[in-house]
């Protein structure tokens, strides 16, 4: 049983006012409510904003800090005597083209893209083939429940599972019958509580109602993968206490969560055989300490470690996968911007690229977006609301990134063919606008 702490106790780090910060009461850190005055965020990034009793004071930030103006057409500039000095703007001269953090984005609008309403917002998004037809589908989860849109017309919303909220939805077949389950994260209305559930698939898009593995806070990530090498798909979730690890018993139901704890709650979790053993290891970013941390599978679904890759950044998005074509399965790391870290093959990863993207590059899929057989990546990035593309060289090393402009805040992405043209292209949900957004291939060449 997972609680929140309670509102206002002291967690890890300082405010701007010197005090320290202090849990929501729902999982999360925030400023302490006490480091508030009048006209304490003067808007210029280039000083720092305090508070010193009821009065606002901003001091200049040290020079050569990175700022950001807030002009869509510059780059980011560098704070001098308290103010935020830019390169030249730049000029967007060709036809349907929008500055976009000191680049030229494209808006892929129809014909190149589509755009569907998924009439309430919506958190996640996974593809497969449900049905079995060779076209692939779209299960979405986030307010009213899980919705599957058949491709590739995606046309019809079937509600396959009604409730208040559900997110950080996967498909898996959990109960060994061949057919595709939901794993997700169930939130009751305003209620804190959530829960991670499963849903069994039954047929011609039914699903059983949800079956709770963990209750008190929700999954923020979830992967399904064997562990203990038995032929059942076991599950590892990303919860605020750390990683949790529930093996299969074989019939949908799951033993007891064996908990991981890396010190500080786990944001995003991913799973595959990093070190050539044969297990299936785990890979876990931990927001607060700007880390990500590994854990080795000693082949029976118990795992060692942590072992620690400290970043530069509190990390925002994760991704895996043979980026310098060697075999091996290196990591990429949203953390604001892209950092590639490549694999030797024991399991031990070394900082080879970073790249730009958004500033806070919030969900990450990798692909062969341009045919050469390298895999690329593709972000969406909440500040400014966008989706970065990235094509590989081959060798792990990227071209310039090409952005795109895409809604008010889009919150999750996945790659795959959406047209039947074998080409990849890519989904994206937008959580404010309530929207789907199908990229196709050609609009990113």
């Amino acid at each position: 049983m997972r609680v929140p702490t309670n509102p206002g106790t002291p967690c890890p780090g300082l405010d701007i006012c010197g005090l320290k910060n202090v849990c929501d009461g729902s999982g999360s850190c925030v400023r302490n409510p006490l480091c508030e005055c009048p006209g304490l965020d003067d808007g210029n990034p280039c000083t720092i904003d305090m508070c010193n009793g009821d009065a606002a004071i901003h001091s200049p930030e040290v020079d050569g800090t990175p700022c950001n103006s807030g002009d869509a057409c510059t780059t980011l500039g560098v704070c001098q005597t308290g103010l935020c000095i830019t390169p030249p703007p730049i000029v967007c001269s060709n036809a349907g083209e929008v500055c976009l953090q000191g680049a030229c984005a494209k808006t892929c609008n129809s014909p190149l893209g589509r755009m569907i309403s998924t009439g309430q917002a919506v958190h996640s998004i996974v593809t497969t083939d449900m049905d079995g037809d060779g076209a692939t589908d779209l299960i979405m989860a986030g307010f009213g429940g899980i919705h599957l849109r058949h491709g590739f017309a995606f046309d019809v919303n079937h509600f396959v599972v009604m409730g208040s909220y559900y997110s950080n939805l996967i498909v898996a077949d959990i109960d060994g019958n061949n057919k595709l389950d939901l794993v997700s994260s169930k939130s009751l209305g305003d209620s804190m509580e959530s829960y991670l559930v499963t849903n069994l698939n039954q047929g011609n898009d039914t699903f059983a109602p949800s079956v709770i593995l963990a209750s008190g806070v929700g999954a923020f990530s979830t992967v399904a993968r064997d562990f203990n090498g038995d032929g059942k798909v076991d599950l590892a979730a990303a919860f605020g206490a750390g990683i949790g690890v529930f093996l299969n018993k074989g019939d949908g139901m799951f033993a007891p969560e064996v908990d991981y704890a890396p010190e500080a709650p786990a944001a995003f979790v991913m799973a595959e055989d990093l070190n050539g053993d044969g297990n299936i290891d785990i890979a876990a970013a931990i927001p607060m300490l700007d880390e990500i941390v590994l854990l080795f599978n000693d082949g029976n679904g118990a795992f060692g470690g942590p072992v620690k890759i400290a970043l530069t950044n509190s990390p925002t998005s994760l991704a895996m996968g043979d980026l310098n074509g060697d075999g091996k399965l290196d990591l990429a790391v949203g953390n604001g911007g892209i950092s590639v870290f490549l694999n030797d093959g024991t399991g031990a990863f070394t900082l080879a690229n970073e790249f730009a993207a958004g500033l806070v590059p919030v969900s990450m899929a990798t692909a062969d977006l341009n045919g050469d057989g390298a895999l690329d990546l593709a972000t969406v990035n909440a500040s400014p609301p966008s989706m970065t593309t990235l094509l590989n060289m081959g060798t792990g090393t990227f071209g310039t990134p090409n952005f795109f402009m895409l809604g008010n805040l889009p919150v999750d992405i996945v790659a795959a063919d959406l047209n039947g043209d074998a080409k990849s292209d890519i989904a994206v949900v937008d959580e404010d606008e309530a929207v789907l957004r199908l990229v196709f291939n050609s609009c990113m060449q």
